[in-house]
């Protein structure tokens, strides 16, 4: 991908983390992107390609559990020609404050997901019975 950076993301820890990226843009309307990259197994990894176009910084976070986090990093992107690679070996949390607004980031990207997913739903199933008392009518 043009302007991409391919970032691989190891799992040295003994258990699996769900992992999310974000990635920190220039322009101030949308600053930060998040991605989900999953629950990444021990001794696994996942290879994910990040958008690096208005960006030059991406951050890293790993959850145990669905709040508990227990991994954050900071990662700036001098070449953006050369990949990503990352071993996550330990519990770090290199910044309280960015990544208290990394869980706020996350948080509201869970909601607006969880929204989508109950519209989606109910539209579904509101064309399911308009179909169904179609057919039955005739």
């Amino acid at each position: 991908m043009q302007n991409a950076v391919a970032l691989q993301l190891i799992n040295k820890l003994p258990q699996p983390l769900d992992f999310y990226v974000l990635n920190v843009n220039n322009n101030k309307n949308d600053a930060l992107e998040v991605m989900h990259l999953g629950k990444i197994r021990p001794e696994y990894y996942r290879v994910e390609y990040l958008k690096m176009k208005n960006s030059d910084e991406y951050w890293i976070i790993g959850y145990l559990g669905k709040k508990n986090a227990v991994y954050f990093s900071q990662h700036s992107v001098p070449n953006k020609n050369i990949d990503q690679m990352i071993e996550v070996q330990n519990y770090i949390n290199q910044s309280v404050k960015l990544s208290g607004i990394a869980k706020k980031e996350i948080e509201a990207y869970n909601q607006e997901n969880t929204k989508l997913g109950v519209l989606i739903t109910l539209n579904l199933l509101l064309l399911f019975l308009n179909l169904s008392l179609f057919v039955r009518k005739k």
